[in-house]
């Protein structure tokens, strides 16, 4: 196996609990890297099942991984005992149930080299499965990932996804102490916010190549659990255009259902308004990386969940209010 060759190293470090069945796909996809990182370091996250033995019994047939256990508990202790042992200058982060495009880390080393940049920011794409729930879950989430791009792009990013992310190390090591340990996620938008307070050079590199794939929830309960912890962690937001954001969303959405009591006719034509501008926001994004499967049934899909979506909003705002900050669904 042939390490870089270029000026800049790359180091992949995954977080992982009870992922035996995910690692295969992921270390693939490793594999078939036609740059290959110059180390990748697992962190068990006191795993119940066999990630630890299989990790360790994979690696002995590379010298390039590195695996380990997390001494404490929780993703984010793991994540910082593998940036403390990564002697790369990039570190990518990713998660265990995700795989990689074959171009993807010389992809991230041609645009570093280039613009230098301390945070890398890029798109993550949940992968097909059966069933009408997964395209449901596809467009939501490529939505979110469609506002990463174009405020990253307009240089105001209020959002990125710890998935497909890249710091450099000395950066990541200077801001540790801003990611909120006392909070089971968030690392990477904690990290995004202080680095972006602290005018850091954050880009998002713009191509349909440069994309991760990951497992969707294909649950309705567990969606609805893991966007309630998404969003349990804003309230911990210090970066004034997401919280506005944030607020603005919630506002609309309560409005938009107290009117369909109060004022029908008034919904109707703020619904159209916000319909056009969601497709204007959206449908570029769709186009740009692929999103085929989506695009299929968007035009009979996406109108009936954008009627839905005020009561998925308000439903999100009152799991909240039950969400325990210690929940152990970290993924």
């Amino acid at each position: 196996m042939q390490f870089s060759t270029f000026n800049s190293q790359l180091s992949i470090l995954i977080a992982c609990r009870n992922e035996i069945n995910n690692l295969p796909n992921l270390l693939e996809s490793i594999e078939n890297q036609t740059f290959k990182p110059d180390e990748v370091i697992f962190v068990d996250d006191n795993s119940t099942d066999e990630t630890y033995n299989f990790l360790i019994n994979y690696s002995k047939k590379y010298n390039y991984i590195k695996v380990i256990k997390n001494s404490g508990k929780g993703k984010k202790s793991a994540l910082i005992e593998a940036v403390k042992i990564a002697t790369s200058e990039y570190l990518l982060f990713t998660d265990a149930d995700c795989y990689l495009n074959n171009n993807h880390c010389k992809l991230a080393i041609q645009y570093l080299n280039k613009n230098n940049s301390d945070m890398l920011l890029g798109a993550v794409d949940i992968t097909d499965e059966k069933g009408i729930f997964n395209i449901i879950e596809k467009i939501e989430f490529s939505s979110l990932q469609a506002i990463t791009a174009y405020t990253a792009l307009l240089n105001n990013p209020i959002m990125c996804n710890g998935a497909n992310l890249i710091i450099k190390r000395n950066i990541y090591l200077q801001y540790i102490n801003k990611i909120n340990k006392n909070i089971a996620s968030g690392d990477d938008m904690f990290m995004l916010h202080a680095l972006k307070k602290n005018k850091a050079k954050i880009n998002y590199l713009y191509d349909s190549n440069y994309i991760i794939k990951t497992k969707g929830t294909n649950s309705l309960k567990k969606f609805i659990i893991q966007r309630t912890r998404w969003a349990a962690k804003s309230v911990n937001y210090k970066d004034i255009t997401t919280i506005l954001v944030a607020l603005l969303v919630a506002i609309i959405n309560i409005l938009l259902l107290t009117l369909l009591f109060l004022n029908p006719y008034t919904l109707i034509t703020i619904f159209l308004i916000i319909f056009v501008i969601q497709n204007i926001i959206m449908l570029p994004y769709f186009f740009k990386y692929k999103q085929y499967r989506i695009l299929k049934y968007y035009p009979i899909i996406f109108p009936l969940m954008s009627l839905l979506y005020p009561l998925y909003i308000v439903t999100i705002l009152i799991s909240i209010l039950f969400y325990k900050k210690n929940n152990p669904h970290w993924k």
